[in-house]
């Protein structure tokens, strides 16, 4: 890690004749050097009444005792129009940010850039803190240098004022927006352009966007070297969907559903609904038949076995004369929504908890059928009846289902983790 120092170039560089001083950007870089900073570059900004005491200052900087070479120096003329407007701070501002893109293409690993804020006008010293309050200025550190005729004894000549804090909390409040809107791609970028620096937070942000994706393994791959940082919830949600637990998933697709209803994304929510609706009749239908709560549920396999056992019995008869909204079942060996609830009515004929969840699931089919509606004829989804009637009993289908039922949105927990983990590097 070393320095790469920014300046505008002031009338009182390189030295001051009011005061008989050095300026403040050699005070600034004989502070550097006192804590040890190795000077990779020093980039000094001039208008056309500063030319001269840029020269002088590169020429300073090359004295024996501050072992700086001529080609670590370099000198940028500013724009005429600051030149001739040097308090305008837009221009100043834009003048620094030049500066800034130069310094950018000498910077290595974590190289710190070191904004000197006591040299040049008034406006050219605020452009560097206008820099480090934005993203421009990442892991950079405002400088100020006092005038040596007017410092207090408890006062110190160089000193480190910052306005980080601002652009810190700014950060965190963007943050934590898209961490509410379940945003964990835009969050990423977030931290990545802020001076946050939290790997475990990238980490895990990385997590709820491939959680969301159901890419399970790569989710599970980011946190493995957190597990004991982390919430052990988060780990057994992650492993018991990588390794294909049914009700897992349909827990995970209920609660991506109520994060596609609060974003509004009503298509995508359908299509998870149907999912939903299909993969809890399978289970259902698969346990109630073949007596077999195996995981993961190997539909094709089973499939077969169920076809075979509709084709006998009381069960058959039963199928053969049910109907549905007055339409008698097609029993032609394709297993499909209407036929798995006509086989659960069966059951439920002398089982009051089966028979509540089949009345649940019955309530859900007429939506599934606007799902159809929308892959098959493309149609606008706009809104949304009922949608908390939908949550809710997706919910109580759920919890008679599932013993073990998550009562709290993993993906809240997960945004109440990364928010534990920056909060205590937020400035202030």
């Amino acid at each position: 890690m070393a320095s790469i120092v920014l300046s505008f170039v002031g009338n009182q560089d390189p030295a001051s004749e009011t005061t008989n001083q050095e300026g403040s950007i050699i005070t600034l870089i004989r502070h550097l050097i006192k804590l040890n900073s190795k000077i990779r570059k020093v980039i000094l900004l001039y208008t056309e009444d500063t030319k001269d005491n840029a020269i002088l200052t590169k020429e300073w900087l090359q004295q024996d005792d501050f072992k700086i070479s001529t080609n670590q120096i370099e000198l940028i003329a500013v724009s005429s129009n600051l030149s001739d407007d040097p308090v305008d701070v837009k221009l100043a501002t834009q003048e620094a940010n030049k500066g800034l893109k130069q310094a950018k293409n000498y910077r290595k690993d974590n190289d710190i850039f070191e904004f000197n804020s006591s040299s040049g006008t008034p406006s050219m010293k605020t452009a560097w803190g206008i820099l480090q309050a934005s993203s421009y200025g990442i892991n950079s550190r405002l400088w100020q240098v006092r005038n040596p005729k007017k410092i207090q004894p408890s006062q110190e000549l160089v000193f480190e004022n910052n306005v980080n804090v601002f652009k810190d909390e700014s950060n965190f409040s963007v943050i934590k927006k898209q961490l509410q809107n379940y945003n964990y791609s835009g969050a990423i970028e977030s931290l990545n352009n802020s001076d946050l620096d939290s790997k475990i937070s990238h980490n895990l942000m990385e997590y709820g966007y491939y959680r969301l994706a159901f890419d399970f393994q790569s989710a599970r791959e980011v946190i493995q070297p957190y597990q004991e940082e982390i919430s052990q919830e988060l780990i057994k949600n992650i492993n018991d969907l990588y390794n294909e637990n049914i009700l897992e998933l349909l827990q995970e697709v209920y609660y991506k559903g109520i994060i596609k209803i609060k974003n509004k994304q009503y298509a995508d929510f359908l299509v998870l609904l149907f999912s939903f609706q299909e993969n809890i009749l399978k289970f259902l239908v698969k346990q109630q038949i073949l007596k077999d709560t195996s995981q993961p549920l190997h539909w094709k396999v089973a499939k077969e076995k169920i076809n075979y056992q509709l084709q006998k019995g009381e069960l058959n008869e039963y199928l053969k004369n049910y109907s549905y909204d007055g339409r008698s079942l097609k029993l032609n060996g394709d297993i499909n929504r209407i036929v798995m609830l006509a086989i659960l009515d069966y059951f439920s004929q002398l089982d009051n908890h089966l028979s509540q969840i089949t009345l649940l699931l019955k309530q859900l089919e007429n939506y599934c059928q606007i799902r159809n509606e929308l892959v098959h004829d493309i149609k606008r989804v706009s809104e949304l009846e009922n949608e908390s009637e939908i949550i809710k009993t997706m919910r109580e289908i759920l919890i008679l289902t599932k013993p073990n039922f998550q009562t709290v949105n993993p993906f809240n927990l997960l945004n109440e983790q990364i928010v534990k983990q920056l909060t205590p590097l937020v400035r202030g």
